[in-house]
This record gives structure tokens, sequence and C-alpha cells, in this order.
């Protein structure tokens, strides 16, 4: 009796694709944007464009610096050190990381760094357009 030809066909194209390295297995590369974006809150916070507080381990993190401009969005632990309610208009460079139509609460400005709260929960923060 004949076997089924798609089954076997799709089998051995999967077991290809898993030899040669197509697989979903990661190869290290899937984790680089959360490093990269650890390594410049690390650079922010040496130079003291950011408290030393800030949370030790945010979720999602992205970091944009563009010159003096910086922004973060995070999921954790909002900024807690020398915070009061503030009013600060967003840099350019957070409007990169910010949800899309969608308005930021709770504004607060937290020594140098302005943060608030976006619509899904999440955190931005930035620092004053020189």
């Amino acid at each position: 009796m004949p076997k089924p030809f798609a089954p076997l066909a799709t089998v051995s194209i999967a077991l290809a694709l898993l030899v040669s390295g197509c697989s979903a297995a990661t190869d290290g590369t899937e984790n680089e944007p959360q490093e990269s974006a650890t390594a410049k809150l690390e650079q922010l916070k040496s130079e003291g464009k950011v408290p030393a507080s800030f949370t030790a381990e945010p979720l999602d993190l992205r970091v944009e610096i563009d010159g003096d401009e910086f922004g973060i969005s995070w999921k954790g632990q909002p900024l807690t050190e020398d915070c009061a309610p503030g009013k600060g208009l967003t840099n350019s460079t957070v409007s990169l990381l910010m949800l899309q139509d969608v308005g930021i609460e709770d504004v607060q400005q937290c020594g140098n760094v302005w943060q608030a709260t976006q619509a899904d929960g999440s955190y931005i923060a930035w620092n004053a357009a020189p």
C-alpha cells in the first residue's frame, strides 16, 4: 500500500530546515536588543543622566539616545527617587517609544528626568530637550 506523499514531504522539509539551522532554536541574537538597551541604560546611569536607582530589572526595556536627548520605555517599577508631579513635554527621542494614538498619564519630574505612565501600564522617561 503506497504511503501518502504530503506528510513525508513535510517531515523531510522540516528535518532539512532543522539540520540547516533554520529552526526556531535561538542563536543568541534574540536577546541582543534587550542587551543593547541595558548597555545604553547603564551608560546613561554612569553619566548621571538617569538616577542610579532606576529599576534593576526592567522588562521590555527600550532605550533611544540622540545626541543629548534620550528616551526610555519599560515595564516594571517606576522611578521613585525625588519624584514629584510635574509637567514636561516629551522630547522627540522618547516619542519614538510611545504607544501611538494614546496619551500619557501621571507625568512626574524625577530630578532631571520626566516619567509618565502609558495606557498599557508601561512607563516612559525622557530628559528635557536642550
